[in-house]
Parts: structure tokens; sequence; C-alpha cells
């Protein structure tokens, strides 16, 4: 907490002067900035609203119905022992891997201000659920800007087995310290013994779920729609605002003394210290420039590293829906640059795989020439896949407890 301290006091000073930097750019470079914004708008509207809509309307409809509940009993025996969550963190894995960022810290944080999550439980949670989508990674990356849709599957595979990797590193979170853990497997155990089966027991949670919210379809599905198009219109602000700031960089040329200095001292492509910088800012710009010709190992490193950590533009999409919970934003960051580290891992060794002879970065700003209606169709799609896939788990992870028993 100490160390903290000096910070807090800078922030005061530092936060206008940055701003105020900020605001002298939009006066010298009106045109380029009003561009920038026009491209951040476009992004949104065309892929960001129609890819996340059905997903956050979904979800918050099939929370209203008490699906998640149902979902979260069948899954806890096969999440707690793997990351000391309770069942319902897999809808939340599988909805921020199907829908991508940040529908992960969106679900988590609206859990845990439902009461499904003690602290600790959603501290490991965010840390690892909050990921890329496959749309953004085979289309925008793999297709879109490195030309070869092998690189979007591998990027993909090394992004996702680090999410879960990272999960089983954060299981250790408030271990020793929290007992929370410990009581909630003791009355789990309880709670079987004297309930019967699993699956019936899913049902009377989905039912006190449903009870317990007390709202008709209508007014669950008004509000769903609602909810779901405030929160994408503050992520459209995020994206536009960021867009803003990458090309204020740009126009600084910030970022040039700091790249020759990489080449110097790395003998690598200054284009890679590029990429990387202004992929901590904003992922997608950050990529693109990653995935410029001449294709090379590290190039492809740092792209995995890039989408894996998401970018300051992601996290403070994130942050706006975790900072109205008790999660720990510190904790949440040093998991993503976890998740980051290991995704570098994972690329390394997939990396022999990767073709050479990529055609380069064809990348537009409207992702990979997609209508709107193509990716709410496939938002859609991925939605309805998505749910499946937690049903079939949730039954096999019954039908193997209930040989277990036997």
């Amino acid at each position: 907490m100490k160390n903290s301290e000096p910070m807090k006091k800078l922030l005061p000073f530092a936060a206008p002067l940055i701003i105020a930097f900020f605001n002298i750019l939009l006066i010298l470079f009106p045109a380029e900035m009003i561009d920038a914004a026009r491209e951040g708008t476009a992004l949104w509207f065309s892929n960001v609203l129609p890819s996340l809509l059905p997903f956050v309307a979904g979800i918050n409809i099939l929370s209203g119905l008490g699906f998640v509940s149902f979902i979260g009993t069948l899954l806890t025996p096969v999440m707690y022992p793997l990351f000391g969550v309770p069942g319902c963190g897999g809808f939340a894995l599988i909805t921020g891997m199907t829908s991508g960022y940040p529908m992960g810290a969106k679900t988590t944080a609206a859990l845990r201000a439902k009461g499904e999550l003690t602290t600790t439980e959603a501290q490991r949670l965010a840390g690892f659920v909050n990921n890329s989508g496959p749309l953004f990674i085979l289309g925008a990356v793999g297709v879109g800007m490195f030309g070869d849709a092998r690189a979007g599957y591998l990027i993909m595979a090394a992004h996702y087995i680090s999410a879960v990797a990272t999960g089983l590193v954060m299981k250790f979170y408030g271990r020793g310290s929290n007992k929370e853990a410990l009581v909630f497997k003791g009355d789990f155990r309880n709670f079987r013994r004297s309930s019967g089966s699993l699956l019936s027991a899913a049902f009377r949670s989905m039912r006190a779920a449903r009870n317990k919210d007390g709202r008709g379809f209508g007014e669950i599905l008004g509000d769903s729609v609602k909810n779901a198009m405030e929160t994408l219109v503050t992520v459209g602000g995020f994206i536009i605002l960021f867009c803003v700031l990458v090309r204020a960089f740009e126009l600084t040329e910030v970022s040039r003394a700091a790249g020759a200095l990489f080449e110097n001292f790395t003998g690598q492509d200054k284009r890679i210290f590029d990429g990387f910088f202004y992929g901590l800012i904003e992922m997608t710009n950050g990529t693109r420039i990653l995935a410029e010709e001449p294709f090379s190992k590290p190039r492809f490193l740092a792209a995995a590293a890039v989408i894996s950590f998401g970018g300051f533009s992601i996290h403070c999409q994130s942050i706006n829906f975790l900072s109205k919970t008790d999660i720990k934003i510190s904790i949440y960051l040093l998991s993503k640059a976890i998740h980051a580290a290991l995704a570098v891992a994972a690329a390394s060794l997939l990396s022999p795989f990767i073709s050479h002879n990529y055609a380069g970065a064809v990348y537009t700003s409207l992702m990979y020439n997609h209508t709107m209606l193509e990716n709410m169709a496939f938002s859609f799609v991925m939605f309805a896949v998505s749910i499946l896939a937690l049903l079939a788990a949730a039954l096999m992870a019954n039908a193997g407890n209930g040989c277990g028993k036997k």
C-alpha cells in the first residue's frame, strides 16, 4: 500500500498534463484526429456492435432466466478442482473465448455483483476468462493481417492454451490466507449428499434464481437489450478514444527514438518495437504493424503477446466493469501480463508450423471486408455453439460424477 502512495499523489498532476497535451494535438492536427475518430467509429459500428450485441443481450437473458445458475451447479465439479472457481466460471470462460474482449470481464463482474462468486473466486476468474474472440484472431489477424489462415489458427491455439494455463496459475491466488475454497468445497459435498443427483440440484438452483429475479420474460428481454446497448456504446467510446490516441502518438513519432535504440541493441527490425509499443496501447493497430513483411519469428511471438495482453484500450473497457466490484485491478493486470508471457512460450512451440510465405498485411479498418450482417450472423452462431458446448460439458460432468457415485 505504501508503494502506491507516490503514484496516487502524482496522478492528480500527471492526468491534467496528459489530457492538456492530448487536446493540443487535437488543435494542431484536426484533420488527422477526425480521420482516426471516423476509423474508430467504423470499426465499432461494422464489427464490434454486431459481434458483441448477441452475446451481451443473450447473456443477460440467460442470467435472468436462471440458466447461469443451472450451468454453474453442473460445472462446479469440473471448474473447482481445475481453477478454484464455481461452475458459473465455466459460463464466463466460454463466453469470453467465443465473444472476445471485454465480455469475460463483464460476465465476471456480473457474477460477482449477483453474489455467485466470492471476492477471491472473482479475482481468479477475471485473470483468465477475458480473451480475444475467434472472429478477430482468425479473420482480422490470420486472413486480414498475416494473409495466412494458419497464422490465425496457431495464434488462437497459443492464446487459448495460455489462457487456460493462466487459470491454473491463478488457482493459487488467495490460498493460505483465505479459507473460502475449503468452506465452499465442504458445503458442496454436504449439498450433494443431501440433495440427490447433481442434475436435479441444478434444476432447483435455476428455479431458485428465477424466483429470486422475479421479472417476467418481456421485462428481462427489454432490460437485456437496454443493458447491451449501454454497454456497447461505452465500449465504442473507448475504441474511438484510443484510435485517436494512437494516431496522436504516430503524429508525434514518440516511439521513433526508442525503436532506434531497440534496433541497435537487439539487431531486430524497429517496427517490431513499434508494433509492440502501439499494441500495448491498442491491440489492433499494434498487431497490424507486427504482421507487416518481412515475416520473422519475433514478429509472430510479439503478435501473440499483444493479443493475449489485450492493450490498454481493452483494459479500460474491462476496468469499466471490474471497478464496480471489489476485484483488484492490479491483480487483473498482472494476470494479463502472465497470460502474455505464457502465450509467447506457447507460440514459440507452435511457430515452426507457420508458413513464411504469407501475403502480408492487407488489413482494413473494417476487419476483413465482412458486412455487418455477416459479422452478426457469425456471432449468433458462435453464441449458440458456446451454449451447446456448455450444456455438453455440464452433462458430461454430471454423467462422470454419477459413475463416480456408483
